[in-house]
């Protein structure tokens, strides 16, 4: 009896083992077991780096770690970032797989992902937000960003401008990165109001009608065409003086030809006259009329131009 009683404290110690280690080959086996299209997309993005074409390469790392997150495929999207000198994401990704615990790195692994962030923090301003709610989200230059591990906001080199929205409230502010920064974000905090969308109006003003421009619009009508008139009236007086010489002279005759000019002449200005006569009291009767109108006078006035072979008359009545 005592014999098989110590042999009891051995088995029972050798079926602990073995199912220590059973369990521990399934949860490793478990870990294993990946989407395949997970596997498709690694084996792409390696392909891809092999060839340097680092961008296409993130890319399929980033859908593979979409496919299935955990800490090899965000060590892929550090790596990629470093050699397309994305800085901020190589440390953000590279963290994150640090304190993935998904297929969790290998103390290679490790050692390799902080010798990248070693290499990418002198090229970037990392500043911690722990002075600003958790459910606080930040844009840099009006785009937004994902917080690293530890709450901290990454920034390439140069000037950007800062904003963090939570609530009603907003924190704004610029930062300048020069590199190697490693400090507090310190933002101005304002309440946050939204702006008001502006609605167009239109303004009805009622104006008066300007009658001034008009007046003298039909005044100076009215002189000009008077000029006309006088004008006009001036040659036909020559036509007729011309016309006067000549009429008892018999065509013909050597009288005759020596005035023959002169008729032609009277006859000339006649006609003229009598055409600039007839449109310089047209116009006087629409300058009269557009000058009466526009200054007040009563809207029943009427202007009439009578032009007749043997008289012109100008009427004008209210």
């Amino acid at each position: 009896m005592p014999f098989v009683q110590g042999l009891r404290i051995p088995l029972f110690a050798a079926v602990f083992a073995l199912v220590a280690v059973v369990v521990r080959i399934s949860s490793a086996m478990a870990q294993d077991e990946v989407p395949p299209r997970y596997q498709e997309l690694v084996s792409q993005a390696i392909a891809e780096s092999s060839e340097g074409r680092w961008a296409e390469a993130r890319a399929l790392f980033r859908l593979a770690h979409q496919a299935y997150p955990n800490a090899r495929s965000l060590r892929g999207i550090g790596m990629t970032s470093f050699e397309l000198r994305d800085y901020p994401e190589v440390i953000r990704a590279t963290r994150a797989a640090l304190a993935s615990e998904v297929r969790p790195l290998t103390l290679e692994q490790r050692m390799e992902a902080e010798a990248l962030i070693h290499r990418a923090e002198p090229f970037v301003g990392q500043y911690t937000t722990a002075a600003y709610p958790e459910a606080a989200v930040f844009y840099v230059d009006g785009v937004r960003k994902e917080l690293a591990p530890g709450r901290i906001l990454i920034l390439e080199l140069g000037r950007h401008d800062v904003e963090g929205r939570w609530g009603e409230e907003t924190a704004r502010g610029a930062v300048v990165v020069g590199g190697g920064e490693s400090e507090a974000l310190d933002l101005v905090v304002r309440p946050h109001v939204e702006e008001p969308v502006a609605v167009p109006t239109v303004a009805v003003v009622p104006v008066a009608p300007d009658r001034s421009g008009r007046r003298l619009a039909g005044w100076t009508t009215f002189g000009v065409s008077l000029a006309a008139v006088v004008t006009g009236s001036v040659l036909v007086g020559i036509g007729r003086a011309d016309a006067a010489t000549v009429e008892n002279v018999q065509p013909g005759t050597a009288s005759w030809l020596s005035v023959q000019g002169e008729y032609n002449d009277a006859r000339r200005f006649t006609g003229l006259g009598l055409g600039v006569l007839a449109v310089g009291v047209a116009g006087s009767a629409v300058g009269l009329g557009l000058a009466l109108r526009s200054g007040g006078h009563a809207e029943g006035a009427s202007v009439r131009a009578v032009v007749a072979p043997s008289a012109i008359r100008l009427e004008v009545s209210f």
